[in-house]
Formats: structure tokens, sequence, C-alpha cells
């Protein structure tokens, strides 16, 4: 979550809170005020409990929403390492286009798609599906790219690294949004 969509999501929250905070003092006495509304308070007396239940349940889930615009943990397009110099900050597309080129050397793929998973300082999970259709030692070729991907992970951005799974797949990867044509 960026520091925009934070910004709205405080000003959304306060904005809802403070129309369900004056709704509440606004609909309770309404039936004293109009003639119409007073008559159907003496037919359903508990109807101000209903809209004072109503408009402090409004309250509380625009109270959630203020809470989570500050709790929510902001995502950085960094890795950051503090050491005693000072931080180090390395860039998320600068390890993804490091992982691309630790195994560019074993494979000429036609089409290659990468999906990192990111946890606080380290990487959990990466994820290659290679497209291809003349390739050989398949099972060879998978364990040559998940060793080179792990070392150069390892070694050279000395990041810790979690599990490499490599999907090849014969078959042509297609993009997630197709254009339809009519």
């Amino acid at each position: 979550m960026n520091r925009l969509s934070r910004i709205l999501l405080f000003i959304v929250s306060l904005i809802g809170m403070l129309t369900s905070f004056a709704a509440f003092f606004i609909l309770v006495p309404l039936g004293e005020i109009t003639v119409f509304l007073g008559e159907i308070y003496e037919k359903v007396p508990e109807l101000n409990y209903y809209f004072a239940g109503f408009t402090a349940l409004i309250f509380m889930g625009f109270l959630c929403i203020f809470v989570l615009a500050f709790a929510y943990p902001r995502k950085t397009g960094f890795i950051i390492y503090k050491k005693s110099t000072g931080e180090i900050k390395i860039s998320k597309n600068a390890v993804n286009s490091m992982i691309l080129s630790s195994f560019s050397h074993l494979i000429n793929a036609d089409n290659i798609r990468l999906k990192v998973i990111y946890r606080k300082n380290t990487i959990k999970h990466i994820k290659i599906t290679v497209y291809n259709r003349f390739l050989e030692k398949i099972p060879t070729l998978s364990g040559d790219i998940q060793n080179s991907v792990k070392e150069a992970v390892e070694k050279i951005m000395e990041i810790p690294s979690g599990n490499v799974e490599i999907l090849i797949s014969h078959k042509e990867l297609r993009r997630r949004k197709e254009k339809r044509v009519v």
C-alpha cells in the first residue's frame, strides 16, 4: 500500500466517521422534529435504538478502516539491510534481473515468466516458468537452473532464499488479458 492509498483511506474513513457521528445525533431526535417520523416513533418506540445501533455500527466500520490505514505494513520496492555503517537498499527489480541472468547461459528460452515472493529481507519462493519447444534433458536442465539461481541469490546478492520452483512448458504462455476480435 503506497502513501497515496494510505492518505485516501485516512480521508475516507475520517469523513465516514464524522458522517456517522453526525447521523447519530441527527437521526435519534428526528422524531421530535418531523410530524411523520413522530407518528412512526409513537408506534415503534424502539426505532431510536435501531437508528443508534445502525449509526454506531457504521462508525465502528469506518474506525476499523481508519486503524487499518496505519496498521497495514508498507510494501517497498527494496530489500533493506541495516549494517553498522548504514542501510543498504537492493532493488527488487535488480534481484529479478539477476535471477533471470543467472540461468541465461543454460537456456535460450522463447518466453520466461518469473515470480518472486519476498518476506521481509529474504526470498521465500522463486517460481520460474519457461516456455521452449526444443528442450532436451529436462530434469538435468531444471536442476541446473535451480542450482544456478540459488547460488546467485545466496552468493552474489547475499540474500537467504527459499525454494526454487521450475516449470518447463511446451505450451505457449498466454497473457492474462487477451484481446477479443469480433
